[in-house]
């Protein structure tokens, strides 16, 4: 795979407009990172699983968490250029084994409103998705993986063939990357290349973690009744998966309204179906009652969902202030949170909000100097002596990234050392081995 790393010359070529003198080399290396993958990952593949969401073109932030958590090399570098000269001549690596690391979706679209954009030239959005792209192939090296799926932003300013309605390039597109891009179709060649390497709106663990933006689940149009989004998703990811890549798939009429449908009143109005599981935001505005009861449906086959979209600050969703008011929250009333809905003591959780505010649009400062946020990742992780039953990644983390902060434990399973388990096996074979142990003798 080494030879579909982007080199510094390459990275460099990112700086100039007009012609996207890498596109074949994105191309090559889309195959090669596709072949015999699919969005259904095993999960005795990866020991530990890391996962974050919304990076909104922020580079920086997103190294830095990398590296704090310990999963990249190169916490030197600490601005742009450095990164990207670090991540293209072997500064930069992946280090740790056997780990898989999501972003479960919205790369794109930092701007918003008075948001301090550090990107003087307006190549920001590229040099990231080339950083993700080097990292990927890298981790590959030791056994691991990176992933981003879709997410709402991602769909409306990049994957669709033209601008939309939706206003999300208008809105959210900072204004130096329109310049820097000249057009809406220029931006879009120079991206979906990225995006054809890691074609996935839903990514599965097998049947126990699910990644997906907004949610699996959304309400109707009246508000009363609840879609399941499952085997819609499960449809058009594996149609990506044959086809390898987005265009004939998503953006026929029918499945491009769906998922870019974001108000389910005026999906309705127009005759579209309702819940798109990029929009839906049920998880974080529903009651813990309301979203647990349909998550945890016989048909919700997966024992846990991770999803990104909603913010995690204080006061911004009813279901968000209802998680930080438990008691393992009452110690930081702040952002940055990785957010834990459905808690059972025996089974595990079912549901994790990942969406930590990383882009700077959302604050003042820096990450290491912010005193009034948290910064986490989710971590999940198998302990091979720990009780697997039904979970795999039998314990799960909230993983501190600033130094001066331990990680978090959520849930783990029952220990099998000095358990019922452990006792009548070790019963079994000490009865096994005194049948076998000789007779002492006699003098």
């Amino acid at each position: 795979m080494d030879e579909h790393l982007l080199t510094v010359a390459e990275i460099q070529s990112l700086n100039n407009k007009g012609a996207f003198p890498i596109l074949s080399r994105i191309q090559a290396g889309a195959a090669a990172l596709n072949a015999g993958t699919s969005y259904n990952i095993k999960k005795t593949d990866y020991a530990d699983v890391y996962a974050t969401s919304d990076v909104h073109a922020d580079l920086k932030k997103l190294h830095y968490l990398l590296s704090q958590a310990g999963l990249v090399s190169g916490q030197e570098f600490v601005e742009v250029s450095s990164i990207m000269n670090g991540i293209a001549s072997g500064g930069i690596e992946w280090i740790k084994p056997k780990t898989l690391f999501v972003i479960v979706g919205d790369i794109v679209d930092g701007a918003r409103e008075d948001s301090v954009i550090e990107d003087s030239i307006g190549n920001i959005e590229a040099l990231l998705h080339a950083y993700l792209y080097n990292l990927r192939i890298k981790a590959r090296s030791v056994g691991s993986e990176i992933r981003f799926t879709l997410g709402n932003h991602d769909w409306h300013s990049v994957i669709l063939e033209k601008e939309d309605s939706s206003g999300l390039y208008s809105s959210y597109v900072h204004q130096k990357a329109k310049d820097f891009f000249g057009t809406y179709n220029k931006r879009r060649s120079w991206l979906l290349p990225f995006y054809e390497a890691c074609p996935y709106i839903f990514i599965s663990v097998d049947n126990e973690v699910a990644f997906v933006h907004g949610g699996m689940h959304s309400k109707t149009y009246n508000g009363k009744f609840i879609a399941n989004n499952k085997n819609e998703l499960m449809r058009l990811q594996s149609a990506i998966d044959g086809s390898g890549n987005f265009n004939p798939v998503l953006l026929n009429v029918n499945d491009s309204k769906y998922l870019g449908c974001d108000e389910p009143s005026r999906c309705k109005s127009e005759g579209w179906r309702t819940g798109s599981p990029l929009w839906s935001r049920f998880y974080a505005e529903g009651s813990a009652a309301d979203v647990c009861a349909q998550i945890s449906k016989p048909e919700n086959t997966y024992r846990f969902t991770v999803v990104g979209h909603c913010q995690t600050e204080p006061g911004n969703f009813p279901h968000h202030d209802e998680i930080m008011a438990r008691p393992e929250y009452k110690s930081c009333n702040c952002g940055g949170l990785v957010l834990i809905g459905c808690p059972n003591v025996v089974t595990g959780p079912r549901l994790a909000f990942v969406d930590i505010g990383m882009s700077s649009c959302f604050r003042d400062g820096n990450w290491d100097s912010e005193s009034e946020r948290r910064a986490e990742f989710l971590h999940l992780k198998h302990n091979s002596d720990k009780a697997v039953t039904e979970r795999y990644y039998n314990i799960i983390i909230r993983e501190k990234i600033r130094p001066d902060i331990e990680p978090i434990l959520v849930w783990e399973a029952p220990s099998i050392s000095g358990g019922r388990r452990r006792t009548k096996r070790m019963r079994i074979k000490r009865r096994r081995t005194e049948k076998r142990r000789p007779k002492a003798r006699k003098f």
